[in-house]
């Protein structure tokens, strides 16, 4: 008869003797740093970084700066873009190459100024906004195939009372939509315009 009382309990496999050896390799990741100035040459403060891999679109690493400075650690050996927002500043995209074990300066980078695009969105038939709306600002690019489609660069959310403000805009041009999040139909034809 088998008097056990409970499950007999896995093979855990060969045991290490006491003191033996455990060879750990640790990977020699690069770092990325630089300063980000006002369009005065005053240091940014705060703000954030944020390096994207270039096609590894989930391998992002963001980092916050003081003072102007900023330094991103433990970054994988390969091909990144940059990118700095800030408020009203229009964002930068910079190409880095990050080699490991080496430290790369991207140097100084000065924001500029950025316009601003103010409007109010209406329904047609002049009743209240129902539900979550936005607008999204984008610009024409041309996709694999060739052909011109509307790429999004920005969204303000709107206000209450109709209005929104989007911030940070670069010279160029841009098409306008409004959406509805709660009613995906209650759309526009895209607005373009001249910044």
């Amino acid at each position: 008869a088998n008097l056990s009382s409970g499950p007999v309990p896995p093979d855990e496999g060969p045991m290490h003797e006491p003191g033996a050896d455990v060879t750990i390799r640790l990977r020699k990741d690069g770092i990325v740093k630089g300063t980000v100035v006002r369009p005065n040459g005053e240091p940014l403060d705060p703000f954030s970084v944020e390096l994207e891999a270039v096609g590894h679109m989930t391998r992002q690493l963001r980092e916050f700066g003081e003072a102007g400075a900023f330094t991103v650690y433990q970054v994988p050996s390969g091909s990144y873009i940059l990118h700095v927002r800030h408020g009203n500043l229009v964002d930068r995209e910079i190409p880095v190459e990050v080699t490991a074990g080496k430290e790369t300066d991207v140097g100084v980078i000065r924001l500029e100024e950025g316009a601003q695009i103010m409007g109010v969105v209406r329904r047609s038939n002049g009743r209240d906004l129902e539900g979550v709306v936005r607008v999204n600002l984008s610009r024409k690019v041309r996709n694999e195939a060739g052909r011109e489609v509307w790429q999004d660069v920005g969204r303000a959310y709107v206000q209450q009372d109709g209005s929104y403000v989007l911030k940070g805009i670069a010279p160029g041009s841009y098409g306008i939509q409004p959406a509805s999040i709660d009613n995906p139909t209650a759309t526009t034809e895209v607005v373009e315009i001249e910044v």
